[in-house]
């Protein structure tokens, strides 16, 4: 299942982050009942997909990521 920027996330869990253009895909953390952010370059040209955990990995959670950094931390990124 999809998601779009703006929706609240129904579980904590690894999400795949799919940009518009700008790069490539990859996967972030997401807690439950949070918002799925806006991208600072693409806005809300995003689409998250919930993965099935892969063991120990655990990637970041978004508000690391410095495309989200502002919509989920309100840090602007340098």
């Amino acid at each position: 299942m999809s998601y779009a920027t703006g929706e609240r996330v129904p579980s904590t869990g690894i999400y795949r982050v799919r940009h518009r253009r700008h790069r490539a895909e990859h996967e972030a953390t997401l807690r439950e009942g949070e918002t799925f952010p806006l991208c600072q370059i693409c806005g809300n040209a995003v689409v998250f997909e919930s993965v099935a955990s892969d063991g120990d990995y655990q990637p970041d959670h978004i508000g690391y990521d410095s495309d989200f950094m502002t919509s989920v931390l309100g840090i602007k990124s340098a």
